[in-house]
């Protein structure tokens, strides 16, 4: 295109935008002096509101961060606290059950080794026993005969000093 025809499109269009902005009620001087004034509100505003504001938020941003890391921190501290407990009772259960079977296979000995000792007390008092019974007159009566009738009651009676029967009481 013709760098004429330009120009005088942007003549043209000058009157235009001129006579609109007077149909309008804009005036040159009016408008630069709210430019101005539009400008020194921004720059106080971005100076003393809005850069605080921002500070203030991305403070706040930076303790919710803060918050949420410590909480993720605690969690893990409680999931590691809760696997020890676990670990400590499954190990007290263990020693438990442990000290329990212990406990039973002492009692079963203790019990075996008084059951023999039982058993060899009450031979060692058939022994004895039948010692006493054997210690009487060595002719024996007749085993259908009572001693009571035929006047042999002294074999079955103690005798003062007797050792065996000493043994037998105690």
């Amino acid at each position: 295109m013709n760098p004429i025809l330009f120009a005088a499109a942007a003549a043209e269009s000058r009157g235009l935008i001129s006579g609109t902005a007077e149909k309008f009620g804009v005036s040159t001087q009016l408008f630069f002096s709210q430019v101005i004034s539009f400008l020194l509100v921004a720059f106080i505003l971005q100076r003393f509101a809005y850069k605080p504001i921002l500070q203030v938020l991305e403070e706040r941003r930076q303790r919710i961060a803060e918050s949420l890391a410590n909480a993720d921190k605690i969690k893990q501290q409680l999931a590691e606290a809760e696997a020890a407990r676990r670990d400590l009772l499954q190990k007290a259960n263990a020693d438990a059950t442990r000290l329990i079977e212990e406990a039973r296979a002492a009692a079963m000995r203790v019990q075996e080794q008084e059951t023999q000792k039982a058993i060899a007390a009450a031979e060692q008092i058939i022994a004895k026993a039948r010692e006493f019974d054997v210690k009487g007159d060595p002719a024996e009566p007749d085993p259908g005969s009572n001693p009571i009738d035929e006047e042999t009651e002294e074999i079955l009676q103690d005798y003062p000093g007797d050792p065996t029967e000493d043994e037998l009481r105690e």
